[in-house]
């Protein structure tokens, strides 16, 4: 399996090895049926909302996170209710980007925080990981 999805790695090669023992047959069956793979879409993303998408990833999500947690099928992170735009917008692109990936966006009466539940099968928290925690600022 060839994934393409490295988020702006300069070390491809470690990506690949991390993520291929991890999906390497994996798939599940979507709402209506349909099979979707553990594996990225690069191209559903024009290369300028691709790219806004990325540094927004590596710039703005770490700053904008103010707890994770760990989840059996996935990771929630916590978010201000004041960051919900940014977050939507971050998941409309990410869902595109990442068919297999499951989304809830949790806001609680009373609260002024979001959940944003990312989950999937076996493997998705791993790849949320190397995704979305493992890079730095510089790429």
């Amino acid at each position: 399996m060839h994934l393409k999805c490295y988020h702006g790695y300069e070390n491809r090669a470690t990506v690949y090895s991390l993520l291929e023992g991890i999906v390497s047959d994996s798939a599940h069956t979507g709402a209506l049926g349909s099979t979707v793979a553990l594996a990225c879409d690069a191209g559903a993303l024009d290369p300028a909302a691709r790219a806004d998408h990325f540094t927004w990833i590596r710039n703005q999500l770490p700053r904008l996170v103010r707890e994770v947690s760990e989840l059996p099928d996935g990771i929630g992170l916590k978010f201000s209710a004041a960051d919900l735009g940014s977050v939507a917008t971050f998941v409309e692109r990410e869902r595109r980007c990442c068919p297999f990936l499951r989304f809830d966006l949790a806001l609680t009466p009373g609260e002024e925080v979001v959940w944003l539940r990312l989950t999937g099968l076996e493997g998705v928290k791993q790849f949320i990981r190397a995704e979305l925690f493992a890079r730095s600022p510089e790429g």
